[in-house]
C-alpha cells in the first residue's frame, strides 16, 4: 500500500518508513459525496515543524435569538444573554456581522453525556446569516430551531442537526433539581424604605404618593402560591399612568379568600371585591417589584410565563407553585394528568419545573375555541400531559391540594405509558459478548433480551438497571472462575470456565491435542494428574475471546444510563426553513453543553490538534519529545479519559479508546476557583515579576512604552533591578514607582495596574515554568482562568511569551551541546525536542497589534526548527493570525473554512504548488464532519483526508472526525 507521509522528504521516508510518524487520518479519493477513504495519512513527528491547524469557524453551531436557554436563574432568551455579555464582558473579536464576547456569565445545566451539573458561561457569540435552518420536534413535544451544524446529544454521542433523521433519539433533561439556585429577590432602585416602617416596608419616591407595600426578600411557599394563582387565573391592568391593578378571578369563594389573604400577608395589600368571582388590588410599587424580578406584567394568556425567581425557587416553594397551578388549571383525564395553556413559553417552563422533580411531561398542540373571547375563534393551545411512571411521581412529589382531584389522581390506572426508555441494546450485546455469556445466562426471557439487542424494543430505564445488575452478576462469576483456574488449576474449574464463558469444548480439545469430545477430556488421566496442561489452553482461548475490562466498562455505562439525568426523546418531525438574521451560541466551560429550546433539549457549543498530540504521546519517540499545550478555553483536561462514547467508530478504524496522561497546570492563585468548580488539575505554576521586562509589562497593561506611564514603569524596573536583581515582587515594584518623581495621576495609573495584577493569581516568589519540559510528558497549561478578566488574553500571552523565551533559550544551548557530542561521536541528548501547541493562536500572535507573546513566538516561527522546537498553532480564524507565521508554516491541516478572508489568507501562501485555488479544493470535500486538507510544503503536495476519531475524550465540542 502506498504510504503518504506529510512533513518528511523522500530520502527520510525511504530510510525510516513510517517510524517516527503518527496516523492522523485517511486519504480521500474522489470529490464531494463520491469521495471515499483510501490509504492512511501519516504525520512526521521526528523533525521540528511549524504547523497550522485550522478549523471551521463556530458560526454554524448556533440557535435563533428567541430560543431560550436554561440558566441557574431560570429561562432566558439567547439574544438576552448576548446583550448581558456585551454589557459586562470584553469583545474578543467583533464586527457588525459577527461578534464574540468573553464574560463571566450565568451558570447553566451542562452535561458530558450522562449527568447534569452547573457550568459557567464564559463567552457569547452571534453572527448574521442567510441560510437554511432546521426545526426539530420530538415525540414529547420538545422543539428547537438551530443551524444545520449545531450538535445535539444522542445516545451515540454528539451529532450535527443536519445528520439527524426522524426516529433518532435526543437527550432532554429529566432531572434538573440540583442545577438551579435559589435567587434572592431584589428591590428596584426607585424604591426606598419608609420611615419607621422597618426594612421590609418600601415605597417609591419617584411615584409621588404611591402606597407603601411590604416586599419579600426571598421566595417563600406563600409567594409561590400567590404567583401560581396570579399566573393561572389573574391578570394585570394599567388603568392609567399612575395606577397598576392586579385582578384575580375564581368562582370558588375559599380560593378568592386565600388569594386575598396572601396579598395581605405578603405585601400588606387589601383586596377589594370587583364582583362575585373577582377581587382586585392597586399598587405601582408591586408592579415595579414584579417587573424588576423578571415577571412581565400585563401579558395576555398567550404571553404569560413563569418568572425565573419561581423556576429556580427552593424545593418546597417550587412544589407549592406546581401544586397550586395544577389545582387551578390541571385535571386528570383517562390515564394521565393534563393541563391546557395558551402560552407556549409557559408550557415549556412547566416542563422545566417538573423536571426538578424527575417528572417528564409531554407537550402537544391542540386547536380549540377560545371560550373567553367574544368571537370564540379557534386558537392553538398547548397541552401538557403527564402519564405512566411520571404520573405516579407527580402523585408522590406534587399532587393536588383539592381532595376531589387528588382522589382522581390516586385512582389513575397503572398503565405502562413510560416514555423514559433507553436505546442501549448495542451496549448490552457488546457487554454480554465481551464476557462470553449467552442470553439465557443474563436474562430468563432470552427473546426479550434479543429484541433489545436488535433494537426492535427499547428497554425502560428501570429495565436497563436490572439488566446491568444481571450482567454484573455474570461478569463476577466468570471473573471468579477465571481467577480460581489461574491460581488453582483443576479439571473441575476448567469445566466451570467452559460452562460460564464462550470457550467451546471443541476448540479446547483441539488446542489440548486430544481426540476426546466434549468434557470427556477432563476425565483423562494426564489432565487429572497435570490439570495445568488443560487449564493453560483453556485460559489462552478465554483471554483471546473475552475482554472482561471492556465488559466492566460497558456495564458501568449501562448503570450511568439507568441513573442519568437525561431522557432519550425520539425525533418526530424535522423541517428545513430559510432564515435571515442573527444566530447565537454560548461557550460553556468544561462540558460545553447547555439546555435550550421549548421544553429543553441538550445541545453543544463549539479536535484535530488533539489527534496530533495523541500520536506524539503514543509514539516510540515520545521519550525524546516534550509536549506543551496552551489551553485558553479549559477543555483539554478531559484527555486523561478514554473516548468511550466513540468506541464503535474507533473499532472500525482498528483503534480503541485510550486516555492520555496529561499534567494539568493552573495559576497558583486560582486553585480555589478550580476546586469550587470541581475542575481537576495536577500542579500549579507561578511567574516571578522580576523576570518581566518593561516592554512585557507595557503590553500586558496595554500602555505605550514611550508614554509617561511607560517611561515611569521602565525607570522603576531598571532601578529596582539594579538594587535587587530579579528577586522582587509586585508590591516592591509598586513601591518603587511611588518613590519616583512623576505626576500623581501617572504614578497612580501605574501603581493601580501593578496592584490589580495581584488578582491575576499568577505571580509568586519563583518562576515554575521550567517544569514544563520533562521527557515524554504532556503539560497542559490551562490559562482559561484569565478568560473572563478584562485584558485576560494579555495575561495569558504574558505566560506564553515567558515560556516560549525560556524554552527556546534552553533548546539553543542544548543544541550546541548536542552538536559537540555528535563531533565526539557521543549519542547524548541533554534536553528533549519540544512541541508547543497553542489553541486560539490568533489571540497570541495576531495579524494586527502586538501581545507579550508576539516576539517570542515569532522567533519560534523563524528560527525554532534549527534548535529543535516545533510550534503548532490552532485557530478558527487564520486570517487573524500574523501573516509571517502563516508564510513560515511547512504543514497545514485545514477543515472546511467558510469565511472568505480565511480562505484568501491561506490561498495566498499556497499558490505556488496548487493546480487550483484553495476554494476549489475546499468545495470538493464531502460535506461531512472530519474532512479536511493537508498542505505539505515539504513535498509541495495537497491531500484531502478524513481525520481519524479521537482516542481520548474531547470536551471542547463536536469532534471533527466522525463519518465512515
Amino acid at each position: 500500500m502506498p504510504r503518504i507521509i506529510v512533513g518528511r522528504d523522500e530520502d527520510t521516508t525511504e530510510e525510516y518508513g513510517t517510524d517516527g510518524t503518527g496516523e492522523i487520518g485517511k486519504h480521500l479519493v474522489g470529490e464531494n459525496e463520491e469521495a471515499h477513504k483510501a490509504n492512511p495519512v501519516y504525520l512526521d513527528l521526528a523533525s521540528p515543524h511549524v504547523m497550522g491547524v485550522f478549523g471551521k469557524r463556530g458560526t454554524g453551531k448556533c440557535l435563533l435569538p428567541d430560543e431560550r436557554v436554561l440558566t441557574e436563574d431560570g429561562l432566558r432568551r439567547m439574544d438576552e444573554v448576548f446583550r448581558q455579555a456585551r454589557r459586562e464582558g470584553v469583545c474578543a473579536d467583533g464586527s457588525e456581522d459577527e461578534e464574540l464576547v468573553r464574560f463571566d456569565g450565568p451558570s447553566v445545566p451542562s452535561t458530558d453525556g450522562t449527568e447534569l451539573e452547573n457550568r459557567r458561561v464564559t463567552a457569547a457569540y452571534r453572527k448574521k446569516v442567510d441560510e437554511e435552518i432546521i426545526e426539530l420536534k420530538t415525540s414529547s413535544g420538545r422543539e428547537m430551531r438551530v443551524t444545520r451544524e449545531h450538535p445535539l446529544l444522542t445516545p451515540g454521542g454528539w451529532e450535527q442537526a443536519e445528520s439527524l433523521e426522524e426516529g433518532n433519539r435526543l437527550a432532554v433533561p429529566r432531572d434538573i433539581g440540583g442545577c438551579l439556585k435559589n435567587r434572592e429577590l431584589e428591590v428596584p432602585d426607585g424604591l426606598e424604605p419608609v420611615a419607621g416602617g422597618g426594612d421590609q416596608m418600601l415605597a417609591s419616591y419617584s411615584f409621588g404618593r404611591a402606597k407603601a407595600v411590604q416586599l419579600p426578600t426571598e421566595v417563600s411557599t406563600d409567594l409561590a402560591e400567590f404567583m401560581a394563582m396570579l399566573i393561572a387565573e389573574g391578570h394585570e391592568q394599567k388603568t392609567d399612568e399612575t395606577r397598576f391593578r392586579i385582578i384575580f378571578t375564581n368562582k370558588n369563594t375559599d380560593t378568592l379568600e386565600r388569594f386575598t389573604e396572601l396579598a395581605r400577608d405578603l405585601f400588606g395589600l387589601e383586596c377589594n371585591r370587583m364582583d362575585e368571582s373577582s377581587v382586585y388590588a392597586d399598587s405601582r410599587v408591586l408592579e415595579e417589584f414584579l417587573k424588576h424580578n423578571g415577571y412581565e406584567t400585563g401579558r395576555n394568556s398567550f404571553g404569560k410565563d413563569i418568572p425565573g425567581f419561581i423556576l429556580s425557587a427552593p424545593h418546597d416553594a417550587a412544589k407549592q407553585f406546581l401544586q397550586t397551578y395544577f389545582d387551578c388549571e390541571g385535571n386528570t383525564n383517562g390515564n394521565q394528568v393534563e393541563l391546557s395553556t395558551a402560552s407556549e413559553d409557559l408550557a415549556s417552563s412547566l416542563c422545566h419545573m417538573l423536571a426538578r422533580f424527575s417528572i417528564v411531561a409531554r407537550i402537544s398542540e391542540k386547536e380549540k375555541y377560545a371560550a373567553n373571547t367574544p368571537e370564540q375563534r379557534v386558537r392553538t393551545y398547548q397541552e401538557v400531559r403527564i402519564s405512566g411512571g411520571d404520573a405516579r411521581r407527580f402523585h408522590d412529589k406534587i399532587g393536588f391540594s383539592l381532595d376531589r382531584k387528588q382522589t382522581q389522581l390516586s385512582n389513575l390506572p397503572d398503565t405502562n405509558t413510560n416514555v423514559d426508555t433507553v436505546p442501549c441494546g448495542d451496549i448490552v450485546e457488546e457487554a454480554r459478548q465481551a464476557m462470553g455469556a449467552d442470553r439465557t445466562q443474563v436474562w430468563k426471557h432470552k427473546q426479550s433480551l434479543k429484541a433489545y439487542e436488535d433494537g426492535k424494543n427499547i428497554p425502560s430505564r428501570d429495565r436497563v438497571g436490572e439488566i446491568a445488575r444481571k450482567l454484573q452478576d455474570q461478569l463476577d462469576a466468570v471473573q471468579k472462575t477465571r481467577d480460581e483456574l489461574e491460581k488453582h488449576p483443576s479439571t473441575e474449574q476448567v469445566e466451570k470456565l467452559v460452562d460460564t464463558s464462550g470457550v467451546k469444548w471443541k476448540e479446547l480439545n483441539d488446542r489440548a491435542e486430544t481426540s476426546k469430545s466434549g468434557r470427556e477430556s477432563t476425565r483423562l488421566r494426564k489432565f487429572r494428574e497435570s490439570p495445568q496442561e488443560l487449564a493453560r489452553p483453556a485460559l489462552s482461548i478465554f483471554n483471546s475471546k473475552h475482554d472482561l475490562e471492556r465488559a466492566q466498562e460497558l456495564i458501568d455505562r449501562l448503570r450511568e444510563l439507568a441513573s442519568s439525568d437525561l431522557l432519550w426523546d425520539e425525533v418526530e418531525n424535522i423541517k428545513h426553513q430559510e432564515y435571515e438574521g442573527y444566530v447565537y451560541d454560548l461557550t460553556v466551560e468544561d462540558n460545553h453543553s447547555f439546555v435550550a429550546g421549548k421544553g429543553g433539549i441538550v445541545c453543544h457549543n463549539s479536535y484535530s490538534m488533539g489527534t496530533v498530540i495523541e500520536e506524539i504521546q503514543g509514539n516510540d519517540l515520545s521519550d525524546n519529545l516534550s509536549t506543551i499545550l496552551i489551553d485558553p478555553v479549559g477543555i483539554y483536561w478531559s484527555m486523561d479519559r478514554p473516548n468511550d462514547r466513540e468506541a464503535a467508530l474507533l473499532e472500525r478504524w482498528g483503534m480503541q479508546p485510550e486516555g492520555l496522561n496529561p499534567h494539568i497546570y493552573i495559576p497558583e492563585g486560582k486553585t480555589g476557583q478550580y476546586d469550587e468548580d470541581g475542575i481537576p488539575f495536577d500542579r500549579t505554576f507561578t511567574l516571578n515579576p522580576g523576570r518581566l521586562s518593561a516592554q512585557e509589562w507595557a503590553l500586558a497593561f496595554d500602555i505605550e512604552l514611550n508614554s509617561e506611564r511607560g517611561v515611569l514603569l521602565e525607570r522603576a524596573i531598571t532601578e529596582l533591578t539594579d538594587e535587587r536583581g530579579k528577586n522582587y515582587g509586585l508590591e516592591d515594584l509598586a513601591g518603587k514607582a511611588r518613590s519616583m518623581d512623576f505626576r500623581d495621576e501617572t504614578t497612580e495609573g501605574v501603581v493601580n495596574r501593578l496592584l490589580d495584577a495581584q488578582s491575576w493569581g499568577v505571580f509568586g516568589e519563583e518562576s515554575s515554568l521550567e517544569e514544563f519540559t520533562e521527557r515524554g510528558e504532556l503539560s497542559v497549561v490551562d490559562v482559561s482562568a484569565f478568560g473572563g478578566m478584562s485584558g485576560g488574553y494579555s495575561v495569558s500571552a504574558l505566560v506564553v511569551g515567558l515560556l516560549a523565551k525560556r524554552i527556546l533559550r534552553q533548546r539553543m544551548r542544548a543544541r550546541k551541546l548536542e552538536e559537540i557530542n555528535e563531533m565526539k561521536r557521543m549519542d547524548e541528548n541533554e534536553m528533549p525536542l519540544v512541541y508547543m501547541f497553542i489553541d486560539e493562536a490568533h489571540e497570541f500572535l495576531p495579524d494586527d497589534g502586538e501581545t507579550p507573546a508576539s516576539d517570542p513566538l515569532m522567533r519560534w516561527v523563524k528560527i525554532g526548527r534549527e534548535p529543535g522546537v516545533s510550534l503548532a498553532m490552532a485557530t478558527q480564524q487564520p486570517a487573524k493570525l500574523h501573516p509571517d507565521a502563516l508564510s513560515q508554516m511547512d504543514i497545514l491541516l485545514s477543515h472546511r473554512l467558510t469565511a472568505q478572508q480565511d480562505i484568501e489568507a491561506l490561498g495566498e501562501i499556497m499558490q505556488t504548488y496548487m493546480r487550483h485555488d484553495l476554494k476549489h479544493y475546499i468545495d470538493s470535500l464531502p460535506d461531512r464532519p472530519g474532512t479536511g486538507l493537508v498542505l505539505d510544503d515539504n513535498s509541495e503536495r495537497i491531500y484531502p483526508l478524513q481525520m481519524r476519531p479521537r482516542k481520548s475524550w474531547h470536551a471542547g465540542g463536536t469532534p471533527d472526525a466522525f463519518e465512515d
